[in-house]
């Protein structure tokens, strides 16, 4: 019984330890960082403006979905040679894609998950 508060007592490591277990794990090469920040600039803009109405936004979005959903392999930074690149399954970040664009599309612009979308708001997603 006298050992029991020790049970709540934090770990003691050392500074050097701790930016081992905290850092990233794989260091990405600089070829690989501009691959995976182009990715999330793509993702970013069709997670964000799949359900906007505005022309500017509307087209950052087609553009985004455009290279997202291309087969094409010829490009060094097409979508198929960036997932290569960084060891990912294109056809899975589409379906995960596809899914979170339909679910947001169906909410509607602006409407928490609860409430239903308005008649006709929700744009069609192409694959």
């Amino acid at each position: 019984m006298e050992n029991t508060s020790r049970l709540f007592e934090g770990d003691v490591i050392a500074p050097q330890q701790y930016r081992e277990i905290f850092s990233r794990s794989r260091h990405l090469q600089p070829e690989q960082e501009l691959m995976l920040a182009i990715l999330c600039d793509a993702i970013d803009c069709v997670l964000k403006y799949c359900d906007e109405p505005l022309p500017v936004r509307a087209k950052l979005f087609e553009e985004a979905r455009e290279w997202l959903f291309d087969e094409n392999s010829q490009e060094p930074f097409s979508f198929l040679n960036v997932c290569e690149g960084l060891n990912l399954d294109p056809s899975y970040v589409r379906r995960g894609l596809r899914a979170k664009i339909q679910s947001k599309v169906a909410l509607g612009p602006g409407r928490p998950s609860g409430k239903k979308p308005a008649p006709n708001t929700a744009r069609a997603v192409r694959a």
